[in-house]
């Protein structure tokens, strides 16, 4: 019986190693996506306010 539970945890442990595996880069892609998106956003807040704050002092000046 002892052999035959070692086989299982192994067996258990290799699954857990290969979920691992899987898991890892999606949660990695995830996170570089949310940091782009992040990016984008910011970039476009900043030049819609350059966007905003040039054009009223073009047309005063």
């Amino acid at each position: 019986m002892v052999p035959l539970r070692r086989s299982k945890l192994v067996k258990k442990k290799k699954k857990s190693q290969k979920l691992q595996v899987h898991q890892a880069p999606p949660l990695k892609a995830i996170v570089t996506r949310q940091i782009q998106r992040f990016l984008r956003f910011k970039n476009l807040i900043i030049f819609m306010s350059e966007h905003v704050l040039v054009k009223p002092l073009t047309v005063t000046a």
